[in-house]
């Protein structure tokens, strides 16, 4: 048994410090079929790559809360710009608003057919 971690509640665990959040997500994910986005200590959120420093009490956040989808969203439109300044570096891309589960994006001087 692995004893990097204490199941408290369905999305709350104790974790001893030096834990790999990362391994430890992709465990909840099985568990839950979701997969966390982030996770949050004493109401901060922290990237799943930041590692422990010290034993906690950790809560994951998935996409099932609005506080998840924003991140989800930011990860999904930087994604998105960063391929767009590969394929297209001399255009600009504009991303406008989130509009009914999705989000606006324009890029210059390009018309979508």
């Amino acid at each position: 048994m692995d004893n990097t971690y204490k199941k408290i509640t369905t999305i709350d665990y104790e974790v001893k410090a030096g834990t790999d959040m990362d391994h430890l997500a992709r465990k909840f994910h099985e568990e839950k079929t979701i997969y966390p986005v982030a996770y949050e200590i004493d109401g901060i959120i922290h990237n799943l790559k930041t590692v422990l420093e010290e034993d906690a009490r950790v809560r994951f956040i998935t996409r099932r809360c609005d506080c998840g989808n924003r991140i989800f969203e930011r990860s999904m439109v930087l994604m998105f710009l960063a391929a767009a300044k590969e394929v297209i570096p001399d255009r600009e891309v504009f991303v406008q608003h989130s509009l009914s589960g999705g989000v606006y994006i324009t890029i210059e001087n390009i018309k979508a057919d």
